[in-house]
């Protein structure tokens, strides 16, 4: 009877057990169902190449470093892969204060370079993604539900400004660099032992008073020190050399491995994919890189200034996010990075003003304890550059995608908002006589290049350093001459040849047909003239290809004069200039699909760029291989480049 019993006491307890295992099984395949269905390609997704999949492990995080010099900065002291692969530099141990090495020293003077932080997109940047809003205008119905009646959150009124976030940036950099110094609180200010200095532009200005606010007691007092627009040789040197501005920024020759990455098949699969993201995969609307790069842009201030990541964001897949990082850094390599020797060594002047800011406090003639700028990226990472930060490697448009992942130049790494260099003077407690330096570079520490170590001596340094100490001569280096280019020979424009803002360039190729002319009465191939010849490149018209050029061209018919400057590339190097005026009549014609509009001077007659083939460029031969390039330059407009496109 007590089996019975208790074999009838144990059914409700076998019943709770059965029950128990069946909402555990039912909450498995609930679990596994779920995991299946978003590992499986939704119906958005059939028929797109694999490769714009994002990969498992992958997490919208990533993309936050991953936008160029638009990425917001990061704490980097903890990322070994920055010293590995940016850097190029061993992996060392994250700063520490109680450091065997660290306590025979006693800092005596830090000097800061910091790029302003996060800002709003420029003019330009906000005219671009509007422009592509309008163009998906017609299409509304088929877009992302987040896209109908969608406005930008930010306008023109604020373009280049720097924003709360920014202002964030470089009020923390502030408080970690009182820290730093071995500040428990924020330091009385004298302008004997303080110099605060930005640049012209507001967006340095407001930078500095966000690193002032935390860094000093007493902020109202500060004194900062601003140079004239024209004449701020320390941090806007690209300003003011002349060759630079040539043959480097306004140059697109010197830009050949970003106009032909931005046509390459890479470029093509991603215009695919924002087809596909966009809903308008049967449309007959095409993307191009412009349109890339907005979307980019786009993606990148939704983050920077508001942690957004499912608007802009959501079009891109990491393959999207990956190629346009890269095709950011073929534009910043070869604009102000290693790209060519002139866009670096022009950061001579700045290190020369730090190095005898140290020197002076070693000599007693200075009593400066900090020394803080606020500029652009075009102003740290020249700096970096020069010191050997960074790799200098050339980056191609050809890479392949294991080459591309490897690279050793990021400006995301280098040149994120914020970005900045610190020179920390030290002296030993033992004698002071030795006098060491230490270069954090966005607050990380890394060795000085060629010094192999962290702390070096001042004395060592300028030794290293004794070329763009003493000798480099910053006028000369960037005086104009016919004979002087980047150091590299530039070749005619390739890949994509759509108009800048500011500028229209054409290129004449011999044995090629001019895609930009319709009736170019130039050669169509190669010439070998005798000296004291004349060439003569004339231009009836100038043409365009998109609806948007047609546009762009149609709002200067009635402009007035524009600048037509030529050169010819003679053979043995050589190279001849030419200058003429314009103007854009209203009177069009079409052909090959393309519309164009008559060139014409003031006489009505077509423009013409004259070239002599004078004795003093003669080669052995004296004959001449012509290959000629003309570049198109409104009058009545302001130039935009250092205000539109400057970082």
């Amino acid at each position: 009877m007590r089996s019975s019993a208790s074999g009838s006491g144990s059914l409700p307890s076998f019943s709770l057990r059965v029950m128990k295992r069946v909402l555990q099984m039912f909450a498995m395949c609930t679990i596994l169902y779920i995991a299946v269905a978003m590992q499986a390609p939704s119906s958005f997704l059939q028929g797109t190449p694999s490769i714009f999949r994002l990969s498992k492990g992958t997490s919208l995080d990533k993309f936050e470093h991953m936008f160029a010099t638009k990425t917001k900065y990061w704490d980097q002291r903890k990322a070994p892969e920055v010293l590995e692969t940016v850097l190029a530099l061993p992996v060392l141990a994250p700063i520490n204060d109680q450091s065997p090495r660290r306590q025979e020293f006693e800092l005596i003077q830090t000097q800061l370079v910091a790029r302003h932080g996060i800002r709003y997109p420029t003019l330009g940047n906000i005219k671009k993604i509007n422009g592509l809003l309008k163009r998906l205008k017609p299409y509304e119905d088929s877009l992302p539900h987040w896209m109908k009646n969608y406005t930008l959150p930010y306008n023109k009124s604020v373009a280049g400004e720097l924003a709360d976030a920014g202002k964030q940036e470089l009020w923390k950099l502030g408080a970690r660099n009182l820290a730093r110094s071995n500040h428990e609180n924020p330091v009385n200010y004298s302008k004997e032992k303080y110099h605060i200095r930005h640049t012209y532009v507001t967006r340095t200005r407001h930078s500095a008073i966000a690193f002032v606010e935390s860094f000093f007691e007493n902020p109202d007092d500060v004194e900062y020190i601003v140079y004239p627009k024209d004449e701020d040789l320390l941090l806007r040197f690209f300003d003011q050399c002349a060759r630079y501005q040539r043959d480097v920024k306004k140059n697109q020759t010197a830009q050949q491995q970003l106009h032909e990455y931005q046509n390459s098949n890479d470029m093509t699969k991603i215009a695919l994919w924002l087809k596909h993201s966009l809903g308008l995969k049967r449309e007959g609307i095409e993307f191009s890189p412009k349109d890339l790069m907005a979307v980019q842009s786009a993606c990148a201030f939704d983050i920077a200034l508001y942690h957004l990541k499912h608007h802009w964001c959501s079009l891109m897949s990491m393959t999207f996010i990956h190629s346009l990082d890269y095709l950011d850094d073929l534009e910043q390599f070869y604009w102000i990075g290693g790209g060519y020797k002139l866009n670096y060594e022009m950061a001579a002047v700045l290190l020369r003003e730090l190095f005898d800011s140290m020197k002076g406090k070693v000599n007693g003639s200075s009593s400066l304890v900090g020394n803080f700028f606020f500029a652009h990226a075009e102003t740290t990472l020249p700096l970096m550059t020069l010191l050997g930060y960074g790799d200098r490697s050339p980056l191609l448009a050809n890479f392949t995608q294991a080459e591309i992942k490897s690279r050793g130049f990021r400006s995301s790494k280098l040149s994120p908002f914020a970005a900045n260099v610190e020179f920390r003077l030290f002296k030993s407690k033992t004698n002071d006589e030795d006098v060491y330096v230490q270069i954090l570079v966005n607050e990380k520490e890394s060795e000085i290049p060629d010094c192999g170590r962290v702390f070096c001596k001042l004395s060592e340094l300028e030794k290293q350093w004794d070329y763009y100490l003493n000798t480099y001569d910053f006028t000369k280096n960037s005086t104009l001459s016919p004979n002087i280019s980047t150091g590299e020979e530039a070749n005619p424009v390739q890949g994509d040849k759509k108009p800048r803002e500011d500028e229209i360039a054409h290129n004449l190729l011999a044995n090629e047909e001019p895609s930009a002319v319709c009736e170019p009465h130039a050669t169509d191939t190669p010439l070998s003239l005798p000296l004291g010849s004349f060439v003569e490149l004339k231009l009836d018209y100038i043409c365009a290809v998109s609806s948007e050029e047609v546009k762009y061209l149609k709002g200067f018919t009635d402009a007035g004069q524009v600048n037509m400057r030529g050169r010819l590339h003679l053979s043995g190097g050589i190279s001849q200039r030419s200058i003429a005026t314009a103007f854009i009549n209203t009177d069009t014609k079409h052909c090959d699909h393309k519309t164009c509009f008559r060139l014409q001077t003031d006489k009505g007659v077509p423009v013409t760029l004259r070239f002599e083939l004078s004795p003093d460029v003669a080669t052995k031969s004296e004959e001449y291989g012509v290959q000629g390039f003309a570049s198109i330059r409104f009058a009545d407009e302001k130039t935009k480049l250092q205000e539109e496109e400057e970082e």
